[in-house]
């Protein structure tokens, strides 16, 4: 196929600097109006620079694992994170890979089990009956303070304001990253660059002092100690230096925070606005459990929670969309993707689709304990990504999610306060942009 000759992908033309602004204000919206007007592969323009999504799951497969040699990550990336298992390319980033794993296998994760359930009973503890909440700040919060304590153990003096004030001088970074001459207007003195950086090395300081402790001591449990004990055991890769130590923390930490604390939030939504799914919910918590905390070992028995979880992040998930570049001319479908262009495979479109999924916009957790399970692409269901670069963490974020919800439901229900969908900001990240305030009640059998 000669793929000079080749068309495009349709799209908007003449919109380089509307779509900035739109997409600033509105990106999922402006993601669907392009499905609705152009179809599974469109072209558009930020500013100067080309950029391509898709929504037809099986083409996604085709950027990420068919043709997986012809892209690399998002250069976006690469201008915020040092060198690290999210940015790495080819034999660097399987090496990475290699070395990250065993941190979140069954064993590992086991040992976070404990720390997750007692921030989430310490977090339920200082509620009362008929308070006034904002869920997505209670999920943020626990979210940092289960990282403080599982990446860095009980000794080190790292707050969950220390985690805060580090993702949000990532936020602002990310932010600027967009902008034209971003390095040079990163570089200036202003206020709001200089909280940024404090922020950062507040947090670029702690997991030095974690690196040093584990090596140090090399009977510590927290996370940071499993990287610092990595090896690879076919001798292959070398261990993780003391500055790549540092880039894997705070990458899987902003990420993972991230990912864990919007899932939260929105399950929580999901299950006020859901009465029976939540009455199923506690009726299994109250079984598996009887009325103690869970351990690691109830995570298998508590199979309707996790599809409460599966089922939030099909139809609100934290990640839109995945970002590639492509490093050469490549066809995808029946388009030709010039070289240099973000392709953007949609991880929100497809599971939204009435071909893959029945009644796609009702919240129906009984959906993922049907056995088998229908046979869908890949993409059709892709929260944590797929292929080569699938989450290593989607077990621990699947605990923590499980768990908290589990220690929730046993004496709480939270139902929020407004009937409108909360407004959401969902440039960089998806999340509510002006809280989500929900009102505290006593479970009736708990009252009694």
């Amino acid at each position: 196929m000669d793929r000079t000759t080749l068309p495009e992908p349709p799209g908007p033309r003449g919109r380089a600097f509307r779509n900035v602004f739109h997409r600033a204000r509105d990106t999922t919206g402006m993601f669907a109006d392009f499905k609705r007007r152009y179809g599974d592969i469109v072209m558009y323009r930020l500013l100067w620079k080309r950029f391509c999504v898709i929504f037809d799951p099986f083409l996604s497969e085709e950027v990420v694992i068919g043709k997986r040699d012809r892209f690399q990550k998002g250069t976006e990336q690469k201008k915020l994170l040092d060198l690290c298992i999210i940015t790495a390319e080819g034999d660097e980033h399987l090496r990475r890979r290699k070395l990250v794993q065993p941190s979140f296998t069954p064993k590992a994760i086991r040992g976070y089990a404990g720390q997750m359930v007692g921030e989430a009973e310490r977090t339920r503890s200082g509620w009362h009956d008929g308070q006034v909440i904002d869920i997505d700040e209670v999920a943020s919060e626990l979210s940092l303070a289960i990282a403080a304590r599982t990446f860095f153990g009980d000794d080190i003096s790292v707050t969950t304001r220390d985690v805060h004030d580090s993702l949000d001088g990532y936020r602002w970074r990310a932010l600027v990253g967009l902008l034209p001459f971003s390095n040079f207007f990163w570089s200036l003195p202003l206020p709001r660059n200089r909280r940024a950086r404090r922020g950062m090395r507040r947090l670029d300081d702690a997991i030095g002092d974690a690196v040093r402790r584990a090596r140090a001591n090399s009977e510590r449990t927290d996370l940071i100690a499993h990287l610092v004990n990595a090896r690879d055991d076919e001798a292959v890769f070398s261990p993780f230096t003391d500055g790549e130590l540092a880039a894997e923390a705070f990458a899987i930490l902003i990420t993972g925070h991230h990912t864990v604390a919007t899932t939260l939030t929105f399950a929580l939504y999901h299950l006020s606005r859901s009465p029976a799914v939540r009455r199923r919910m506690e009726r299994e918590t109250d079984d598996v459990l009887g009325g103690r905390l869970p351990s690691f070992d109830d995570f298998a028995k508590l199979t309707y929670t996790g599809a409460v979880v599966d089922e939030t992040l099909r139809i609100t998930p934290p990640t839109a969309y995945l970002g590639r570049t492509a490093v050469e001319d490549v066809v995808i479908g029946d388009f030709r993707i010039p070289r240099g262009t973000v392709v953007q495979p949609s991880i929100r479109v497809p599971m939204r689709e009435e071909r893959f999924f029945t009644d796609p916009d009702r919240f129906m957790p009984e959906r993922w304990l049907e056995v088998p399970q229908p046979k869908r692409p890949r993409f059709a269901y892709a929260p944590f990504g797929t292929g080569d670069r699938f989450c290593s963490g989607f077990r621990f974020a699947l605990l923590e999610l499980v768990f908290s919800l589990a220690v929730f439901c046993q004496r709480w229900r939270i139902d929020v306060i407004s009937d409108e969908f909360p407004a959401v900001v969902d440039m960089v990240i998806y999340r509510c942009k002006d809280g989500l305030p929900a009102r505290v009640h006593s479970r009736p059998e708990q009252a009694a």
